[in-house]
């Protein structure tokens, strides 16, 4: 038969500790909770609240947290590759009107070719159509097109409208 404590038996740890008086801390694990216990009745109301739980620990709860969110590492990398698409759409848009061009154009021009054989090859030009188009003869331009002969700024202006290019394109890099 169990007998019930009776109240002239020894205080339990939360009367003692109303009294004012310490709890003797045991080294059950009734002990541990109860010290874990008193731990968190010795913080205020106020503090109580500003404590967090993360898995099982309490943290002070900072301004960051207020304003962080925790979600699955799939929705994460979702909105990552739709932000990421956004970002390419917007650029797209910005360049839409302007011309791409094939990668064998770029490539021939870093690779040291004449930009300007490229850009008229690219276009679909022979080279005394081209001269006629813009005033110089055949033999001019194909000077020109091997980097044995020069061009004027006007002629070279002359060749940026009729090839659709900006004159910069037009001038040879030096590797």
């Amino acid at each position: 038969m169990v007998k019930k404590p009776t109240k002239d038996k020894v205080p339990s740890t939360v009367a003692r500790r109303r009294a004012g008086g310490s709890s003797p801390v045991a080294p059950s694990s009734k002990g541990v909770k109860s010290v874990a216990a008193s731990a968190l009745s010795t913080v205020s109301s106020r503090s109580r609240t500003d404590l967090v739980s993360s898995h099982g620990k309490k943290r002070r709860r900072t301004a960051s947290m207020e304003d962080s969110v925790t979600l699955p590492r799939a929705d994460y990398e979702a909105l990552i590759e739709t932000a990421e698409a956004n970002k390419a759409l917007r650029a797209y848009h910005a360049t839409r009107d302007e011309e791409s061009f094939p990668e064998e154009v770029v490539n021939a021009i870093l690779d040291g070719a004449n930009p300007i054989r490229v850009w008229r090859e690219y276009r679909g030009l022979k080279q005394n159509e081209l001269a006629a188009g813009i005033g110089v003869s055949k033999s001019h331009l194909s000077e020109v097109e091997s980097g044995k002969g020069n061009l004027s700024v006007p002629v070279l202006s002359a060749l940026a409208d009729a090839l659709e290019v900006d004159m910069e394109m037009l001038v040879p890099h030096p590797r």
